[in-house]
């Protein structure tokens, strides 16, 4: 990869002894190779004078500690590379001598070294003399060196092969992925499923049955983490690792981790509370984090605790009326034993039990399963503690199974959740993607985010282990699915990757969703490697994941939208037509040069053709006409424009009839609180309402008749209320012929 503009990049190299007592320049040879790597990438290497850091590298191993050194001197370069390596001589064989070099290389921006990134590896040196020695050893293995170097720079700057050439902002603003949540994009594994990294601890598995234990471990997830982290992910989520059912209960296992019966012990097939330590240590030193997930509703069917602590459970029987705020609480999930978790003891297990783990494990933030099967009371003083009691900060992320924007904004603030996951936002992108639905459907989901403290804080996904994987739900059509996670990729919010998704694992339904985890490293990925080219544009472009959203068209089957953040502005271009269709991406008309963030290169024009169901992502040029233009268009977004809805048509002389919809000035798909009713003005119906300029709004026409409320038929109809001076007038007819009664 090269990057599009020169880019200076501090260089600072050691060589360690396995005496610990002595450091070394590497030898001059090397240091060419590797800034001939740094050249071909327009990195101009700015070498740190070894005499700079040599007392203070005799005196400390540790990386961080090197790194801090190498900020501290390394003068106004925006990147960082740190190259540790020590050369240890393994063996005479042959008349021959074969020494092991070790090297660690760093890579991080000047101005957030915190979060760098590092690749460990081991090289084999042949020398055929007795008396070569650490130099020659070093200098025999400079090219392959130099290329792993190579390697980490490109993961670091723009993602893995098939990425756009990055630019390494010169704001820091602009420098980081990371969201309000600190969590960066997530990758979630399914233990059980991923890699089985010891069968020792496997117990009874039975890969053939979808439905038993298959073997993966903690030992298999440490042994994946380079190539989970080659995707740009920040963030590994983990299944629940705790005690679980060991037998099947009707044919089922509990493999997956939700039927838990111990909170304080560590599920043996999954490995040693030691091993989930150094998973969370190894991430770290990736500059990478941890998420647990934690079940505080419900224990495993025939767990020991309902024997032991019989009043710990509400013992109401399964849950019948899922819209029963009471029964959705104290009832069984599909017959899970439920905690009664306003119970002071059952309180005490479930925070305590967490705590220990947070203590222990020192993990970033906690997945927190089944929100809304647990009281409100209980998040508030759980959510409470565990900030207080963790002494430092955790990301909680609550599961709030709820697809209406509203009320999963009113969940999370009542809960005090720091972030949840976007399900209005997943079933739009399926509806639009799988199901082709208009594509107003994501812009009107999105235009809820004015409910939302902070949309950033959103946690978006495509599939995951409760759901049918995106792939299935797009009827196997892979184009779908890379559609789909363009746009994901390229909207506000956490993402998270379903671990399998990037390889194209199937399954309609449980257990099918939760297959094995495939590692076919031969087998193109067109999936994995857009995944690496957004998640590296959007840890390049903080716009991202942070902008401001701002529809600029809509049409039947197609989406405009601009990203904006301080002066930087990317346009999101959708076609769901079945042709190629003509967009002009600045809404006034006009030139704009853009660069490809999907597939590299740079564009001009006034014009750009999409084809069938392509997604595609612009970078405009901040200080261009085009940008300055889409600002002024956006500038008054949010401003009330008063709109004018006129409907020809009713099912029955005496209805009245409503408007509608999505918005709570249409009443959030509640009758009684919509739009009207019209008033009747000679051959038709009218009624006004003021909207927000930007916003647009999904919504039907409802007739209320004296023994019934009748919806029109047909599809939802969508609203874009554009910029402009004057009253927006809409006319509509009433779908009667199709209407149906709610």
């Amino acid at each position: 990869m090269r990057l599009a503009s020169p880019t200076r990049i501090a260089v600072a190299t050691v060589v360690d002894f396995d005496d610990q007592v002595a450091v070394a320049a590497i030898p001059q040879g090397l240091a060419e190779r590797i800034d001939q790597t740094l050249a071909s990438k327009n990195l101009v290497p700015q070498a740190v004078p070894f005499v700079d850091l040599a007392p203070a590298f005799v005196q400390t191993r540790d990386t961080p500690r090197r790194l801090a050194k190498v900020v501290a001197v390394a003068g106004q370069a925006p990147l960082l590379l740190l190259v540790e390596t020590k050369a240890l001589f393994f063996s005479q064989l042959n008349g021959r001598y074969k020494w092991t070099v070790v090297t660690r290389v760093t890579v991080a921006d000047a101005r957030d070294a915190e979060h760098a990134q590092q690749t460990d590896f081991e090289l084999a040196a042949i020398l055929d003399f007795a008396h070569e020695r650490e130099a020659e050893a070093l200098m025999a293995v400079a090219p392959v060196l130099a290329d792993r170097i190579g390697v980490l720079l490109d993961r670091f700057l723009s993602g893995q092969s098939g990425a756009p050439p990055a630019v390494v902002p010169d704001d820091p603003e602009k420098s980081s992925d990371r969201d309000s949540s600190g969590l960066g994009a997530i990758y979630f594994v399914l233990v059980d499923r991923f890699a089985n990294g010891d069968p020792g601890n496997d117990g009874a598995v039975d890969r053939a049955d979808p439905a038993a234990w298959h073997g993966g471990d903690l030992r298999g997830v440490i042994d994946h983490l380079d190539s989970i982290a080659s995707l740009g992910v920040r963030t590994v989520w983990l299944s629940p690792v705790f005690a679980s059912r060991q037998g099947p209960f009707f044919g089922h296992g509990a493999f997956h981790g939700y039927w838990v019966e111990d909170l304080r012990r560590l599920e043996p097939r999954f490995g040693t509370e030691a091993e989930l330590q150094e998973l969370s240590a190894e991430l770290h030193r990736r500059g990478m984090k941890l998420v647990l997930d934690v079940v505080l509703n419900h224990v495993g069917y025939e767990a020991p605790l309902t024997r032991e602590h019989p009043d710990w459970f509400h013992r109401r029987g399964s849950i019948k009326d899922w819209n029963d705020p009471e029964e959705l609480s104290q009832g069984d999930v599909h017959g899970l034993p439920d905690l009664a978790v306003e119970n002071d003891a059952v309180y005490r297990y479930l925070l305590e039990s967490t705590l220990l783990w947070v203590e222990r494990v020192k993990p970033d933030g906690l997945r927190l399963d089944a929100v809304k099967h647990v009281p409100t009371a209980f998040w508030q003083r759980y959510v409470g503690d565990v900030r207080a009691r963790a002494g430092r900060e955790l990301a909680l992320v609550g599961e709030i199974f709820e697809g209406a924007a509203w009320r999963l904004a009113a969940e999370q603030r009542a809960g005090g959740f720091g972030a949840v996951f976007d399900f209005p936002l997943h079933y739009a992108l399926k509806d639009v993607f799988c199901a082709d639905a208009p594509p107003g459907r994501i812009a009107a989901v999105l235009a809820a985010d004015r409910e939302y403290d902070d949309p950033s804080a959103l946690v978006t996904f495509l599939d995951n282990h409760d759901l049918p994987r995106i792939l299935s739900a797009c009827h196997d059509d892979p184009r779908r699915v890379l559609g789909a996670m363009t746009m994901m990729l390229s909207l506000r919010g956490v993402p998270a990757i379903s671990y399998g998704t990037e390889v194209g694992l199937a399954g309609a339904a449980e257990p099918a969703n939760r297959a094995d985890m495939r590692f076919d490293a031969a087998a193109p990925q067109p999936l994995a490697t857009r995944i690496r080219t957004l998640l590296a544009a959007r840890q390049a472009h903080r716009v991202l994941a942070r902008g401001a959203t701002r529809v600029l068209a809509l049409g039947d089957r197609t989406l405009s939208l601009a990203r904006t953040f301080g002066k930087d502005v990317v346009l999101v271009l959708a076609n769901r037509d079945l042709r190629s269709r003509v967009l002009t991406p600045i809404p006034t008309g006009g030139r704009f040069t853009a660069v490809d963030l999907v597939r590299g290169g740079e564009l001009r024009g006034e014009q750009l053709t999409l084809e069938a169901g392509e997604v595609t992502v612009l970078l405009l040029s901040p200080d261009g006409a085009a940008a300055r233009s889409v600002a002024a268009w956006v500038a008054d977004y949010g401003r009330p424009r008063r709109v004018r809805f006129t409907v020809f048509g009713r099912p029955a002389a005496d209805a009245q009839i409503f408007v509608v919809g999505l918005g709570r000035e249409l009443g959030n798909w509640e009758p009684s609180h919509g739009v009207g009713p019209l008033a009747p003005e000679a051959e038709h119906l009218t009624g006004e309402v003021e909207l927000p300029v930007g916003g647009v709004f999904e919504y039907k026409l409802v007739a209320k008749e004296s023994d019934r409320i009748r919806w029109e038929g047909g599809e939802n109809r969508y609203l874009f209320v554009g910029p402009g001076a004057g009253r927006l007038d809409v006319e509509l007819t009433f779908d009667a012929a199709h209407g149906r009664p709610s």
